[in-house]
């Protein structure tokens, strides 16, 4: 028997708060929504909502941008939530050249930092 997967086409729209702590979830996953309805996080916890459509669009033009390492990056916050929530599991899921990255408190669509080493173009959020 093969399951559907648990993601449905389009993005959740953005969600603009922030909270301390995890509220209510009305849905797990996009398969407990109806139609083209996603499970997204809206307020502090997961409700059914229409999807954005995505549109991405790649774009050819990359400038040599020198990568950081871990020890050149300075942390000055830090996530007060215990589980905090994902506005994105893939990059299909953001628009534009945006990509899912982990952040401080979850997974958000970021702009993605172009670099090169040794003639290889590497892409890291």
């Amino acid at each position: 028997m093969e399951f559907p997967s648990t993601i449905k086409l389009g993005i959740c729209p953005r969600n603009p708060f922030r909270c301390t702590i995890p509220g209510h979830n009305m849905c797990n996953n996009d398969y407990d929504c109806e139609g083209r309805q996603k499970c997204c996080y809206f307020n502090c916890g997961k409700i059914c909502r229409n999807p954005q459509a995505i549109i991405k669009t790649l774009k050819r033009k990359h400038k040599h941008i020198p990568i950081r390492k871990p020890h050149q990056i300075k942390t000055a916050i830090k996530c007060r939530m215990l589980d905090p929530p994902n506005n994105c599991d893939s990059d299909y899921q953001c628009i534009n050249e945006l990509k899912c990255c982990e952040g401080m408190c979850g997974r958000d669509c970021v702009k993605p930092i172009f670099g090169t080493i040794d003639n290889k173009l590497f892409i890291l959020c």
